[in-house]
């Protein structure tokens, strides 16, 4: 049974852990804030449950602690940078800081990163865009794992989608990935004995399935929206992996399998000035579409209508409240992990 933990105590305790593990301080407060939103948003799927492989790949390997970011390229609204091998949030977070220091000035910043890895939660980098009042787009290239519309190889990633958009009242905040659902959910529900919703996954011969098992061994997640998003997730590696100069393809690794090779996975961030646009007044305009929206009759079985971005931020006020929950397992890998870099455990 889970038990629920104070969001503060976590924070102190992971921060400690990465820091045990190489990570500067500030890079450890910034990959555990990563992991802290997720969870608190609802991301379970990308949150502390993630933790021990980060620290297995630092240890083993896989991730270089202490990265150097270098500017490949650099044509004034546009940056290419090599991520040396660092953990995906810090890869991340920086190019979205460059993107948004080119959009102050230019009103458009464009980054893409590579040779980092996992980035977590993609609605974090674009939350940063929205904390200046722009906003943002990312997204990042990932192990094939899904098949090619059509075929049988696991040609595509199943990538992050995040996009933000500032609003008076309500901020637009899409965060998806584009698969019908992401892998770790899948592999949560193999480890707790659980079949998959029909929809979710075809087995290694292209047939539908419900058995997680059977998606894991050589199967795919189904792309949303059929060769539509199988168009999308081809036209994410465009935008990172082949525009960056970086791996695509069978050339990324995997995060969850592989502890010691770089994943060399590529992101993108952008951030967008929009009220150099049309001036303040934009946010009000996207006010009004959003209240547009919802006011509409409900279809049988909703009680509201809901935007992206506002479930996540009701159930981050809870948790902030009740604390975060964490599975028993994840906990004693927590506890481990801990053990073996001698640093305090405190629940």
């Amino acid at each position: 049974m889970e038990a629920y933990y104070p969001v503060e105590s976590l924070r102190s305790f992971l921060e400690a852990l990465f820091a045990s593990s190489g990570v500067p301080a500030e890079d450890s407060v910034l990959v555990t804030d990563t992991f802290l939103e997720a969870n608190l948003r609802g991301v379970d799927t990308h949150g502390v449950r993630l933790v021990p492989v980060y620290l297995r790949r630092l240890e083993k390997g896989g991730v270089n602690p202490f990265p150097r970011l270098r500017v490949l390229a650099d044509t004034g609204a546009c940056l290419r940078i090599d991520g040396d091998n660092g953990l995906g949030q810090v890869a991340g977070a920086r190019a979205m800081g460059f993107a948004i220091e080119r959009a102050e000035r230019q009103g458009l910043g464009m980054v893409v990163v590579g040779h980092a890895s996992h980035i977590g939660a993609a609605s974090y980098y674009t939350r940063m865009a929205l904390q200046k009042g722009m906003a943002g787009f990312a997204t990042s290239n990932n192990l094939p794992s899904l098949f090619v519309w059509g075929g049988l190889k696991r040609a595509l990633s199943n990538p992050p989608f995040s996009i933000a958009f500032p609003a008076a009242r309500t901020p637009f905040v899409l965060d998806i990935c584009l698969g019908t659902v992401a892998w770790n959910k899948i592999y949560m529900l193999r480890n707790e004995g659980k079949c998959l919703p029909p929809g979710w996954a075809w087995d290694a011969r292209g047939g539908p399935t419900t058995n997680p098992g059977a998606a894991v061994e050589g199967g795919s997640v189904i792309p949303i929206g059929g060769h539509k998003g199988s168009s999308l997730i081809a036209a994410v590696e465009f935008f990172t992996g082949v525009l960056g100069g970086f791996a695509f393809g069978p050339g990324v690794g995997a995060l969850l399998t592989n502890d010691t090779d770089p994943e060399q996975s590529s992101c993108l961030m952008m951030a967008f000035d929009v009220e150099r646009i049309l001036g303040p007044e934009i946010r009000e305009r996207a006010e009004q579409f959003i209240a547009w929206c919802k006011d509409s009759p409900l279809a049988e079985g909703f009680e509201e209508i809901l935007m992206p971005g506002e479930p996540e931020e009701r159930i981050r006020a809870e948790r902030l409240r009740t604390g975060i929950a964490i599975a028993p397992a994840d906990l004693e890998s927590l506890r481990e992990a801990a053990r073996r870099r001698k640093v305090a455990y405190p629940f």
